[in-house]
């Protein structure tokens, strides 16, 4: 047969071909994992310059608190200069505006890895929150710190931006609701903000509701919190829910991996927004300190000796009473004394013969003539003593119980908020819906407070003893085409109730209420729409329904229907929205504590 000569050498140009494609496969591997080795590598060092960014603005807001509250604990400090020690403080720390320090400096370190470095690269900026910097009353107030930084890993920066909060409020002021104590949620409020609970937070979906002497329970739906608000607790084995107060477990009790079920059916919050916070760094109030840090402002005297004044009667005497002795000892020029004045003493009229003698006809003409001088007097003294509430010209003390309401005294202000008005009794608010009855100024009661009806509010009011809100509405005064709002602090109890529980209409309440008690609040009858926040010293439990509720029978409520179809933001009959104006609108006049708080926010890359 014969060969075909054409056919050699076949084989050796299928071998090269064949290492020609297992040589351009190998090329194309290797190209793609020194490809995806230099992603890994880029994305290591965009990673770490990241956390190396984030590490310098922890490390700058850490050495802030430090030097801050070092600076505050010292007998020296003047809050006024607030302003003043943030920014020296921030002019020291250390700046490079390309992110490169050459040594570790003033606590804020660059990096210990190779290649690394990192700093603030802007000066921080300190602005006041609320007020431009020429206004008089610009001390004392919130600062924002501007932080900006950078980090550089082998060659890769990121840059991260963040504000820090500071001031001397007590921490109350940042909830919608919240507790130093045990926070208890039962049934379906609704909540549009952050919550606090010092010890345990409670959830169930069974409002406990008290009816004509009657101890009830129902079912309910769970409380719902907005998706922006966080949840402040002491730790997951705090969070405690279950569908009665008998039979309550952690969230943490069926396993990590449930801890996300069990919290979007108790408050429809995400883990995310779960967040610790040490009760230990909660900052507190103290009322009674707080009313005599205002006293001090408000008249000029020396907080030191006031104090010591209040502590050195403190055997046994109730701190209403010893308030009420301080107050009354106060008598400096600058203070305004007020007072009811005395009634008109009428004399009666003598008998008159008939005819009557000239002698008893003076008699009369005399009594006449007394009768009308003191009513003329009793006139002219309260139309004095209603300008002089109407419009305070200075801090006034007025001694006695003060009912502001109707025709007679109609509203409470003042031409300058830094002038208090300090009532050394009881305050009622009990005006008829026409005129409207409005508090335009800010209030010490050494006794009782009481709001019926319709209130309009722009004040801060601290009160030593006991507060009753019943079928009171308290709005907000618009002021420059901002609503305001009440800020009221309570050494004693809060009671919020409506007598005529089952009308349709929602009882509107704007403010925030502190007390330095327990407090248990009802959106069961009653249906009451918050905006601000209610923190309660002790435990604070909140019972509410969703829909309508109407008597049954004698002795029991009817509910509506209820199913779980996200309608809580407007059915609920106890709903709360933060409101975080109340820094601008009440500003300077809040209670300060003797120590900082400090805020950060989140994160920005640039």
């Amino acid at each position: 047969m014969r060969q075909w000569r054409e056919e050699k050498g076949s084989a050796l140009v299928m071998v090269m071909f064949m290492m020609l494609i297992l040589t351009l496969l190998g090329v194309t591997i290797l190209s793609a994992t020194v490809a995806g080795s230099r992603r890994t590598l880029t994305r290591e060092n965009d990673i770490q310059s990241l956390q190396l960014t984030q590490k310098v603005l922890d490390e700058s807001v850490a050495l802030i608190s430090a030097k801050l509250n070092a600076r505050v604990a010292l007998p020296s400090f003047d809050a006024k200069n607030l302003e003043m020690e943030i920014t020296n403080i921030t002019n020291s720390l250390p700046v490079s505006s390309e992110g490169i320090l050459e040594n570790e400096a003033d606590g804020v370190r660059t990096s210990a890895l190779t290649g690394a470095s990192g700093s603030l690269i802007e000066r921080p900026e300190v602005k006041a929150d609320f007020l431009p910097i020429d206004d008089p009353l610009r001390d004392g107030t919130s600062y924002t710190v501007t932080l900006k930084a950078a980090g550089i890993v082998n060659g890769v920066k990121r840059t991260l931006t963040q504000e820090v909060k500071i001031n001397m409020f007590p921490d109350f002021l940042q909830y919608a609701f919240g507790s130093e104590q045990d926070l208890i949620l039962n049934g379906a409020p609704y909540i549009d903000g952050n919550i606090y609970a010092g010890d345990d937070l409670i959830v169930t979906n069974r409002p406990e509701y008290r009816y004509k002497g009657n101890s009830l329970d129902t079912t309910s739906l769970y409380p719902k919190m907005t998706g922006s608000g966080l949840v402040f607790i002491q730790g997951l084995d705090h969070f405690l829910s279950g569908d009665h107060k008998d039979r309550l477990t952690s969230i943490t009790s069926d396993g990590d991996a449930q801890v996300g079920n069990r919290a979007k059916e108790a408050l429809g919050v995400g883990v995310p927004q779960l967040q610790i916070k040490d009760k230990q760094k909660f900052i507190q109030i103290n009322v009674e300190e707080s009313f005599i840090e205002k006293l001090a402002a408000a008249t000029g005297a020396s907080k030191t000796d006031l104090q010591k004044n209040y502590d050195d009667m403190g055997n046994g005497v109730s701190a209403t009473s010893r308030m009420s002795a301080l107050v009354a000892s106060l008598n400096t020029p600058a203070l305004k004394h007020l007072s009811m004045p005395k009634p008109a003493e009428q004399k009666p009229y003598p008998p008159l013969s008939t005819p009557a003698t000239p002698k008893e006809l003076d008699e009369l003409n005399n009594v006449i003539i007394y009768n009308n001088k003191e009513i003329e007097r009793y006139t002219r003294e309260l139309f004095t003593l209603k300008t002089d509430l109407n419009a305070m010209a200075a801090t006034s003390i007025f001694t006695g119980n003060l009912e502001v309401g109707g025709e007679t005294f109609s509203s409470l202000g003042t031409q300058n908020k830094d002038s208090w008005l300090i009532v050394n009794g009881d305050l009622i608010f009990s005006g008829d819906e026409q005129p409207l009855t409005s508090v335009a100024s800010n209030v010490l009661v050494t006794g009782n407070v009481r709001f019926k009806n319709q209130v309009q509010v722009d004040s801060t009011m601290i009160v030593m003893g006991t507060t009753t809100i019943e079928d009171a509405s308290i709005q907000g005064l618009s002021i420059d085409g901002s609503e305001r709002e009440i800020v009221l602090i309570s050494k004693g109890s809060i009671l919020l109730n409506r007598v005529d529980a089952f009308v349709p209409n929602v009882q509107r309440l704007r403010g925030f209420f502190y007390t330095d008690s327990t407090a248990t609040l009802y959106g069961v009858g009653s249906n009451f729409s918050m905006e601000g926040g209610f923190f309660a010293k002790g435990n604070l439990t909140i019972n509410a329904v969703v829909g309508d509720s109407r008597e049954q029978g004698t002795n029991d409520i009817a509910f509506t229907p209820q199913s779980p179809d996200g309608t809580q933001s407007s059915t609920s009959r106890f709903k709360v929205k933060y409101n975080d104006e109340v820094y601008a609108h009440q500003g300077k006049w809040l209670p300060q504590v003797e120590q900082i708080s400090l805020s950060v926010g989140k994160l920005e890359l640039d």
